[in-house]
C-alpha cells in the first residue's frame, strides 16, 4: 500500500510539473493483451482507443498475478517483497510494450489459467483522479 501511495504522489507531481492471448478492453478504452507468454513471464501490450476517461490514462511498472481456481480469480502471493521502479507513461493509440518477468516474483508457473493485472489513473489534475485494476484476457500455462 505504501508503493502505491508514493506511486500516486509521484504521478500527481509529475501532472502539477507540466511533465497475445486476446486483448481485454476497459471502459476507459484501455486495451491490454499477453503476447509470447511463458511459464517465466510475457510481452504486456497497452493502448488506448476512446472510452469514456475523463483525463490522461497512464500506468507504471507494477503488475500481478492471478490464477484461476474453481471459487474463482486469486491473486498469487509474491515470493518475497516486490519493490517497483518509479515511472509513469501515459496510454496512448500507440501499442506499448513492457515485458513481465514473474519467475523471480512468483516462480515459474505450474500449468493453469492465469491473467496479468495492472492499475491503471484517470488523473485530472493533482490529487484528482481515479484508479481502475484492469486484466488481460486469461492464457493458460501448459
Amino acid at each position: 500500500m505504501k508503493k502505491q501511495i508514493i506511486a500516486v504522489l509521484l504521478l500527481c507531481l509529475m501532472f502539477a510539473a507540466g511533465c497475445g492471448s486476446g486483448k481485454s478492453t476497459s471502459e476507459w478504452g484501455i486495451s491490454m493483451w499477453a503476447e509470447e507468454v511463458s511459464a517465466t513471464g510475457c510481452t504486456l501490450s497497452i493502448q488506448k482507443r476512446g472510452g469514456n476517461a475523463d483525463g490522461s490514462v497512464s500506468y507504471g511498472a507494477a503488475f500481478w498475478l492471478e490464477r484461476q481456481t474453481p471459487e474463482g480469480w486469486k491473486e498469487m502471493e509474491p515470493l518475497t517483497d516486490i519493490c517497483w521502479e518509479l515511472w509513469a507513461r501515459e496510454a496512448t493509440y500507440r501499442t506499448a510494450q513492457m515485458p513481465c518477468k514473474w519467475k523471480s516474483l512468483y516462480g515459474a508457473l505450474p500449468e493453469g489459467t492465469y491473467r496479468v493485472g495492472k492499475r491503471f489513473l484517470n488523473s485530472r489534475g493533482p490529487g484528482n483522479y481515479d484508479e481502475l485494476d484492469h486484466y488481460t484476457e486469461p492464457f493458460t500455462i501448459q
